[in-house]
């Protein structure tokens, strides 16, 4: 039987001091994503926003399942 495991998704942009709110709140997405038992969380990128993997590093530090997703 296939099973969905659904993700979620961050916002795409932040840049500058706009960079540490992101973080903060691309943590508090991810801790959401886990509440809600979704399997993963999508992070966007582009030239704007903060470095992906760096953003995945977040998110597995500070989640106990939550499994990022890298769209580059």
């Amino acid at each position: 039987m296939l099973r969905c495991r659904p993700f979620t998704t961050t916002c795409p942009r932040a840049s500058g001091s706009a960079a540490i709110r992101f973080s903060g709140l691309l943590v508090d997405v991810a801790r959401w994503t886990e509440a809600a038992g979704m399997r993963g969380l999508l992070v966007l990128t582009d030239n704007d926003s903060i470095d992906p993997w760096m953003a995945a590093q977040l998110i597995i530090e500070r989640t106990h399942r939550v499994v990022p997703l890298v769209a580059v």
